[in-house]
């Protein structure tokens, strides 16, 4: 008995030395054999309307990709146009749909074509695969070449809630972050974050919502595959050390960036336009920044900015806000210099959280 249990105790060490080698043996093929996705088909132009953008989407199918051994792909689908590309979306399978609302998306933000305009773009697909970021992801060849035209999207508003306000979902409650221009899903704003109920926390939880009044769709840290450093999990929320921010978020990309601003402040006349500016701090119930009451004469001059740079500024577009009453459009990086209406004591309020920002001043 002891011989045949020193038997099959050599057949067990045997296959395992058997197994040990096959896994050895598996191999990745050399990168340049790897065969990159080809796109099928021809696309027709999409000429994209507010009664179509949601109802009518476009199909785009490829084969798939080789890399020698079975293995999980994960393929991102782009559409070109001139010197640019723009990430349409990602997929496991070899087949997406994207609505036209999502393609007038990303021709407006990431390809850059006007609103209600025409840009000659092409579609590609790229395969990495899953798990390992040790390989280039292969590239197919671009597809045919057919006409977008865009149409001009209303700006519209998602809104930020966590530890800065709260936690409160409700409308007039959550905090507005408005789309940089209609139309390209893209999300930005400047917030001081910190914990409103606890002075003692260094952290501050967030997440972002579609709509006011409902959780339904929201954005926490699983939502986001691409993040800024410095974002870190807490349950499903994204948490980031206190401080202020330029948020900046973009939907179709799934992709959210935490810009660290050290001040927003006011310089001008009152200071030879030097670096002891008149700081502003967030008013986080009306999600506005303001200054403290200051005099100002009448048609004195000033700019707002971020980190005491003239290159962060917000200038002036001369234009009356439809938006705010009494409020001025601001360009940034840019436009002119703001002057007070009269001489007075103001407070200067600083919608940054808008599309476009407006200045009002406040007489006291």
């Amino acid at each position: 008995m002891k011989f045949f249990k020193y038997i099959i105790l050599s057949a067990a060490v045997a296959m395992f030395a058997s197994c040990e080698t096959d896994l050895d043996t598996v191999q990745i093929n050399n990168p340049e054999e790897f065969v990159a996705p080809e796109i099928k088909g021809e696309y027709g132009d999409i000429t994209v309307t507010a009664a179509n953008a949601k109802t009518e989407s476009v199909e785009f199918a490829w084969s798939a990709a080789d890399f020698g051994l079975p293995t999980e792909v994960i393929y991102s689908v782009y559409l070109s146009y001139g010197d640019k590309s723009a990430l349409l979306g990602q997929k496991k399978e070899t087949k997406a749909a994207f609505t036209y609302e999502d393609i007038n998306s990303i021709a407006l933000s990431g390809l850059g074509i006007a609103p209600n305009a025409t840009g000659n773009v092409s579609a590609y697909v790229t395969a990495k695969m899953a798990g390992t970021n040790n390989y280039e992801p292969i590239v197919s060849a671009k597809s045919n070449s057919f006409n977008v035209t865009t149409y001009e999207v209303p700006v519209k508003a998602m809104y930020l809630v966590g530890e800065i306000n709260g936690w409160k979902e409700a409308e007039g409650l959550a905090l507005e972050i408005w789309e940089t221009k209609g139309g390209s899903n893209t999300y930005e704003g400047i917030y001081n974050f910190v914990n409103k109920d606890n002075a003692n926390d260094t952290e501050c939880g967030f997440q972002i919502l579609p709509t006011a009044g409902t959780w339904n769709g929201q954005m926490g840290y699983d939502y986001f595959e691409t993040r800024s450093e410095g974002i870190t999990k807490d349950g499903g929320n994204m948490l980031i050390p206190n401080g202020i921010y330029k948020l900046t978020a973009n939907i179709p990309a799934k992709s959210i960036e935490m810009t660290k601003i050290e001040s927003i402040s006011i310089t001008g006349a009152f200071n030879n336009w030097g670096d002891d500016d008149r700081a502003m701090t967030y008013n986080v119930a009306e999600n506005v920044w303001e200054s403290a009451p200051a005099a100002f004469g009448a048609g004195e001059e000033f700019l707002i900015r971020l980190n005491k740079n003239f290159d962060l500024k917000y200038g002036s577009s001369g234009k009356n806000s439809t938006a705010i009453a009494d409020g001025i459009e601001l360009v940034a990086s840019g436009g002119n210099n703001i002057a007070a209406p009269a001489a007075g004591t103001y407070v200067v309020k600083f919608y940054a959280n808008r599309t476009p920002c407006v200045v009002k001043m406040v007489k006291q």
